[in-house]
């Protein structure tokens, strides 16, 4: 054994389970070696403390948030104090849980060992890999000409992030799990910065892939070694980074929204088939409910010229919102 498969070595590793290794091809040795690896690839990009470590929004960094609404759509968040907040899967753009499979493929396709058989394989089993994750989109952007629009509303929420994200845990993390130190997914809420650049995206991707491919040449031929249950939980793992990926990595022809995701992760014990558990369904939708303190609402912003300011400030009060401030503010960029 080389220096680069000095795991091999670890005295936790029993005996039986390093006759097994021994069988193994190189692809087989490079996936073993990158899980006892804490500088691995595995370690650095599969990890789900890494990941949030790489794309989280700090609220030193971004520390005022506003998310766009239309007329409808605040006064339903006014007067309820709820906000419905969407499944990863049912997005406004379609192309959100293809992209980062593309990009996935893309890579794959550039090992001629892999035929199109081995890449389909790859496509079902990755959409098959359906987690109980749920999306709130902001921008840091007050004056947002690309979301200022019918689509999205001349509404805009301004909530300070530290605050936000102190009450989303309050209301959706009861159980007050720490993501950082889940092995696998759980209940969580965090915030995640979407990264639009080609360059990264494909870096990280490429790096994640590059593990998935070895546990999978080795699932294919090592046969013999009886380790491919533990291939099949690496490539497993690799689906679940690809899904967070999903959640923030966008063609750049959006980047000009600048967004900002509040992540709600479900892991809910249920007896029912079902990998999703949101509170209702909405239009065919999946949505869960996010009760929030009317106190952490800082400000609305209308971009309508012609917006009746003391309409929305009596609603606001009429609704518990006392502190909360109201102004007009038609400036886009």
């Amino acid at each position: 054994m080389t220096k680069k498969y000095k795991f091999y070595y670890d005295s936790s590793i029993p005996p039986g389970a390093r006759k097994a290794i021994e069988k193994l091809s190189t692809e087989g040795k490079l996936v073993i070696a990158s899980v006892f690896n804490p500088e691995s690839h595995f370690a650095k990009h599969i990890a789900i403390k890494s990941f949030i470590n790489d794309f989280f929004a700090n609220p030193s960094q971004y520390p005022d948030l506003y998310h766009y609404t239309s007329k409808e759509g605040f006064k339903g968040i006014i007067t309820s104090h709820r906000v419905m907040i969407t499944s990863q899967y049912c997005m406004n753009d379609p192309r959100e849980n293809v992209y980062v499979t593309e990009l996935a493929l893309d890579y794959l396709r550039k090992d001629t060992r892999l035929s199109e058989n081995d890449l389909e394989i790859f496509d079902i089993s990755f959409h098959q890999t359906i987690l109980d994750i749920y999306v709130w989109s902001f921008t840091n952007n007050e004056h947002s000409k690309t979301l200022a629009t019918p689509e999205y509303g001349n509404f805009v929420l301004h909530f300070k992030n530290e605050d936000l994200q102190k009450d989303m845990e309050l209301q959706l993390n009861k159980e007050h799990v720490d993501m950082y130190n889940l092995p696998y997914l759980g209940d969580g809420v965090f915030p995640l910065k979407v990264e639009y650049d080609l360059d990264k995206q494909q870096e990280y991707v490429e790096l994640v892939m590059e593990t998935w491919k070895n546990a999978y040449l080795s699932y294919k031929n090592d046969k013999d070694a009886g380790m491919s249950s533990t291939m099949l939980n690496v490539m497993s793992k690799c689906y679940i980074a690809l899904a967070l990926c999903s959640l923030c990595f966008k063609d750049d022809s959006w980047k000009n929204e600048k967004e900002i995701r509040y992540v709600v992760i479900r892991n809910k014990k249920s007896s029912e088939n079902m990998a999703c558990h949101p509170d209702d369904f909405r239009n065919g939708k999946p949505k869960i409910f996010y009760d929030f303190n009317p106190q952490i609402l800082k400000e609305v912003i209308c971009k309508d010229p012609e917006c009746d300011i003391s309409q929305v400030r009596n609603l606001l009060a009429e609704n518990g919102y006392e502190k909360t401030r109201v102004r007009i503010d038609t400036k886009l960029c």
